[in-house]
């Protein structure tokens, strides 16, 4: 993307912070209809019960102002940035998917 002060970057960024302030709008929607599909579900993601839940709302940071959750969501890309993980992750789509990023 060319580094974290370029155009496509900067963008990128902002399309993340605009993703999750949609997602916060319409966060109890998504919980009602993921616990929906827990209820009869034998996938493994499922298995915590209500604390998956909980944990899925801690996601979205529903008890930050809008304010200190785009801060949040700021600060988990810039961690991401250069972390093991994220790098291992893009050698793997790299390597198995022939995707470039």
């Amino acid at each position: 993307m060319g580094g974290p002060e370029s155009e496509m970057f900067l963008y990128f960024k902002g399309l993340l912070i605009k993703g999750m302030y949609e997602l916060r709008l319409h966060v109890e929607s998504l919980i009602m209809l993921i616990e929906t599909m827990s209820k009869s579900s034998n996938f493994l993601c499922f298995s915590a019960g209500e604390s998956e839940i909980k944990a899925l709302r801690d996601r979205f940071h529903c008890c930050y102002s809008e304010e200190q959750c785009m801060a949040k969501v700021e600060n988990m890309i810039y961690y991401s940035m250069g972390n093991w993980r994220t790098s291992y992750y893009d050698d793997c789509h790299r390597f198995f998917n022939n995707v470039y990023t």
